[in-house]
């Protein structure tokens, strides 16, 4: 693609975005929607003048990567801190009743065990980008419940990444892969070690910052230092996201985080925009076979994946003494699946252990998951 297009195509995605942005907001709804609905207007699912490309992409995940390290700025450090086991148990029952309705589901509908455990693993690890943005939105950051939530949707993602290493092997009829567990666990390692080593010297790195004479230099050095984080995450195969989030809260607590997070605010609102109308064009539903059978079951997939997050987050949250309200907001902060999941289905699909139904399944889960969920914690904050 020629500089001249890439450009073009990027001013049309931003412009469009803008625009049903501010429509979405007219009507008292999370303007991530429009971003979304901007994405399914340009791409194949409507008008099709714009096509997901390697450059698009480039910036979608620099976009994201940005909203994650500002959103791990705004998430103190202690608070995480505080709420760690309680999101480690929160995370892991949302994997557990997900991964086993999942299951269950699969052998109902007749599929065999490899099928299922395929479908099971689809329906695991929630995306952590849809609720950042829609708490930010609604102000929400930092609360207990988001603090939760944001919490244990990065161990989601982790647990989710754990879950297809072991699933991966049976397409081809072994148990588990103890090479991509291990890398996994040494990204999982590095992570915990950058945090800790960060956090610990945050006033040396204080004093370092406030010594620059460019006034903007301590957000851009330290966003550069978060996206390098962010790669080498990637590298563990885990998302780069984690990464990035993770950093950021490791300087969450530095004098200079609040104004970090300001330089950084401009740039957030350009570019996260464009991963999530990234996501709306990846969406392509002329390409999927469609039956009565398969849009049933990918009702039900939609249904169960819902369900389960509701289930198995809200009632831990609920345990660790958030009330009733609070808690579903963590269930439903719970529900959007995105990157992980569709890893996990297009390596089914690609492995023919899937049928076509449960990956139209997890292309509904992802798209109305992501709609539903901005417009169902605005509805519970709102009450």
């Amino acid at each position: 693609m020629s500089i001249e297009s890439a450009l073009l195509e990027l001013a049309v995605i931003l412009i469009t975005a803008k625009l049903l942005e501010e429509s979405i907001i007219r009507l008292g709804l999370p303007p991530i929607l429009g971003d979304l609905l901007a994405g399914l207007i340009l791409g194949p699912t409507i008008l099709n003048v714009i096509s997901p490309s390697s450059e698009l992409e480039f910036i979608a995940w620099l976009g994201i990567i940005i909203l994650l390290f500002m959103a791990g700025l705004e998430t103190k450090y202690s608070e995480f801190k505080r709420y760690g086991l309680a999101a480690a148990i929160v995370g892991l029952g949302g994997v557990i009743v997900s991964f086993g309705l999942g299951f269950i589901i699969g052998i109902i509908l007749g599929y065999n065990y490899v099928a299922s455990t395929f479908l099971g693993a689809i329906l695991t690890a929630t995306s952590i980008s849809i609720t950042v943005r829609t708490l930010m939105d609604l102000d929400k950051i930092g609360t207990k419940e988001a603090t939760l939530v944001v919490e244990a949707a990065v161990l989601d993602d982790i647990y989710g990444l754990f879950v297809l290493a072991l699933v991966y092997p049976l397409a081809f009829g072994h148990l588990f892969n103890v090479i991509e567990i291990m890398i996994s666990l040494l990204g999982v390692l590095f992570i915990l070690i950058v945090v800790v080593i960060v956090h610990r010297i945050n006033v040396f790195i204080h004093k370092i910052l406030i010594r620059l004479r460019f006034s903007e230099a301590p957000a851009i050095l330290m966003l550069s230092v978060g996206i390098l984080i962010a790669a080498v995450t990637g590298h563990f195969r885990l998302s780069p996201i984690i990464g990035a989030f993770m950093l950021g809260l490791a300087i969450s607590d530095m004098p200079t985080a609040s104004l970090i997070n300001e330089k950084l605010s401009l740039l957030n609102y350009l570019l996260a925009p464009v991963f999530f109308v990234y996501a709306g064009l990846l969406l392509n539903p002329w390409n999927v076979s469609w039956s009565m059978r398969a849009l049933t079951i990918a009702i039900l997939i939609v249904v169960v994946g819902v369900v389960a997050k509701i289930i198995g987050c809200g009632l831990p949250a609920k345990l660790f003494g958030v009330d009733w309200r609070r808690a579903l907001a963590v269930g439903v902060g719970m529900i959007p699946r995105g990157e992980v999941a569709l890893i996990i289905s297009v390596t089914g699909l690609s492995l023919h252990v899937i049928p076509q139904e449960v990956y139209l399944g997890t292309l509904l889960l992802i798209y109305l998951s992501s709609i539903l969920t901005p417009l169902a914690l605005k509805l519970i904050y709102t009450k």
